[in-house]
């Protein structure tokens, strides 16, 4: 099992925020944890299939936002949402667009992230 954690925070007392993304088999899992920092991560994700399922949510967030983009083998966007803490909805969940199989790039981006969230995408059917 391979986990990726990007962490920013150069003192005790600045806001942090991480995004750690853990792939178990064709799944590809994350969880978002911040007390008002920003972060970002990309990571290549291999999709057996043309089309991903996707879950996402703000658990308990109190500040910022949580984006994913996802795009295909061939650098096409298939994906992008963006929830806001404290607005509804704070959950979405679907299908991708159709797109190239192969390696996809899931991107996510926390920007003053207060609270915790996840996500995950499995190959579509």
């Amino acid at each position: 099992m391979l986990a990726l954690v990007v962490s920013f925070s150069s003192c005790k007392d600045e806001p942090f925020a991480t995004v750690t993304i853990t792939p178990l088999g064709s799944t590809a899992d994350g969880d978002l944890n911040g007390d008002g920092g920003t972060a970002s991560k990309i990571y290549t994700w291999n999709n057996p299939q043309n089309i991903a399922n996707y879950d996402m949510d703000i658990t308990a967030s109190s500040g910022g936002t949580f984006q994913l983009i996802v795009k295909d083998a061939d650098g096409v966007q298939v994906l992008n949402e963006t929830l806001v803490a404290n607005q509804a909805p704070d959950s979405k969940s679907g299908l991708t667009l159709e797109g190239a199989i192969g390696d996809w790039t899931i991107e996510v981006y926390v920007t003053n992230f207060k609270g915790d969230g996840s996500f995950n995408l499995t190959p579509g059917t």
